[in-house]
């Protein structure tokens, strides 16, 4: 497993590297913390920091346990019907969160596409009921909203 933490480490190091490159060159106003490329800058940079602590403590576990005892052991799980089990749920995450990213939320915008996304993630994965999983799910894209709208002030899709 220290060979898939390694490599995720290392690529967020290369996608917070290029998200900060990015919010670095967003117009700048009076001052730098009033321009919109602070925040993301500041917190990429952070999240770049954090990732390469990361892969470097990962990559320091890695040599010691040996290479090719992880990669034996990163293969294993996927033999079995269990590590099957978990790659598929994987993958089923991972569609519906890109089907919520490309096709929902420019379709129904972002409070309708949230809650929709949550009940079937809560309820596929957190294996929560339909009551509570829409209770859940209305109460954190309330949270997310009225935090974006009211506290950080920015508009969202």
């Amino acid at each position: 497993m220290l060979v898939v933490e390694t490599s995720v480490g290392a690529l967020l190091v290369l996608v917070f590297v290029y998200f900060a490159t990015v919010s670095a060159k967003m117009p700048i106003a009076d001052k730098f913390w009033t321009g919109s490329g602070a925040f993301p800058l500041i917190v990429s940079a952070l999240l770049a920091l954090c990732s390469a602590i990361w892969t470097a403590e990962s990559f320091s576990r890695l040599k010691k346990a040996g290479i090719r005892r992880e990669v034996d052991d990163l293969v294993k799980p996927l033999k079995e019907k269990s590590g099957i089990s978990r790659l598929l749920r994987f993958l089923a995450a991972l569609g519906l969160s890109l089907l919520y990213v490309f096709a929902l939320i420019p379709w129904l915008k972002f409070v309708i596409a949230t809650i929709i996304f949550l009940v079937v993630m809560s309820m596929a994965f957190g294996r929560l009921r339909p009551v509570p999983a829409v209770i859940t799910s209305v109460a954190v894209t309330a949270g997310i909203y009225a935090a974006f709208r009211y506290v950080l002030m920015l508009p969202l899709p």
